[in-house]
């Protein structure tokens, strides 16, 4: 899968992100026009016809093009599907109706929202904002519209919450699908990563680590950040600063060096060599 990161900034401070600790020190901004389309070429020249406009810390809905970029994935024919990611606070009207006029909407494999909390103080505790009222409002807002237009496009909601509270997911999910959408769907996510202990909060679990004895499947995924540079896997550990060990190149690289980075990243892992962002990863799945 090709991720697309479109924006860097988010408009939350989530506890299970490392956004809070290190967007000081990151170059913030938008995806450019010409980064954009140079880099899609550059995916679908490698081979990735699965799209992602996730951020891997940042919120989609901040880049006044996102919908444009999107519209152009699904109506190529090299694309195979597409799907993205947001925190819903940004899920008004406007940006619903922008949802439902998306053509080719067959592509969509599944729009995901980050939701949190059973209540305002949940909320805020898990995403260090108050608009748990906002959030709720805006995916009926969606799924209200998806039904009107007898849409069948998949919602799929990750439900994140404190530690110590056990959560009602039924009720939960009947506050947030008020109109019974039959595309809706809610997760709970009840286990983090601590993305090499930068995120750090007593409310939350972790997962497990793993035994990485052979190259992570993620390492197949590929990320192009606002500024045109290449990385390695679309998750997050690709954020830690002054670290570009998953770093495959940049804006002006041929297919065959990015190519070249790749099978290198992955031989040195089978060579015992493996990268320190990945050491503390507890995303880790073998391929």
């Amino acid at each position: 899968m090709a991720y697309f990161e479109l924006s860097n900034i988010c408009n939350a401070k989530c506890i299970f992100c490392p956004y809070p600790q290190i967007y000081k020190q990151k170059d913030l901004g938008y995806m450019s026009d010409d980064i954009f389309y140079k880099s899609i070429e550059t995916a679908y020249a490698l081979g990735y016809k699965k799209i992602n406009f996730t951020p891997t810390t940042g919120e989609l809905f901040l880049h006044k093009k996102w919908s444009e970029y999107v519209q152009y994935v699904l109506s190529d024919a090299r694309s195979e599907s597409v799907y993205f990611y947001s925190n819903a606070i940004l899920l008004d009207e406007e940006t619903v109706n922008k949802i439902a006029l998306l053509s080719n909407p067959e592509k969509i494999s599944a729009i995901f929202f980050s939701v949190g909390g059973v209540d305002r103080d949940s909320y805020e505790l898990m995403y260090g904002v108050d608009k748990f009222e906002t959030v709720c409002k805006n995916i009926n807002l969606l799924c209200e519209k998806l039904l009107e237009i007898n849409s069948n496009i998949k919602v799929n909601c990750e439900l994140r919450i404190p530690s110590n509270i056990q959560p009602d997911i039924e009720q939960i999910s009947k506050r947030l699908n008020i109109v019974d959408y039959k595309n809706f769907h809610l997760d709970y996510i009840d286990r983090y990563d601590d993305i090499g202990g930068t995120v750090k909060s007593e409310n939350l679990k972790l997962l497990k680590q793993r035994d990485k004895t052979t190259p992570c499947y993620r390492l197949n995924d590929i990320r192009f950040d606002i500024h045109g540079d290449i990385w390695a896997c679309g998750c997050v550990v690709t954020e830690q600063i002054n670290n570009d060990e998953l770093r495959l190149g940049g804006f002006e690289s041929s297919q065959v060096d990015i190519q070249a980075s790749k099978e290198r990243l992955l031989e040195n892992w089978n060579l015992g060599k493996t990268p320190s962002v990945c050491l503390g990863c507890r995303l880790y799945k073998g391929i």
